[in-house]
């Protein structure tokens, strides 16, 4: 059986849920996307909760450096 907070959660559109998710997780167990510009790993930031699964660069000059 879900608590209150579990079905609020399971309410919540995934965007808007990637905080609420976060919160508590230790900095080690965070989720990570590889940088499509120079491939290496980087981890969920509270700036990108609301666009984590669009977050496709780890930093600006990836992003801009792209082409």
């Amino acid at each position: 059986m879900h608590t209150i907070e579990q079905k609020e959660l399971q309410d919540f559109p995934m965007q808007n849920r990637a905080y609420h998710d976060m919160k508590g997780v230790k900095k080690q167990n965070l989720p990570e996307n590889i940088c499509q510009k120079c491939n290496l790993p980087f981890t969920w930031r509270k700036k990108w909760e609301k666009e984590w699964e669009n977050v496709k660069f780890c930093s600006e000059r990836c992003k801009k450096s792209k082409k």
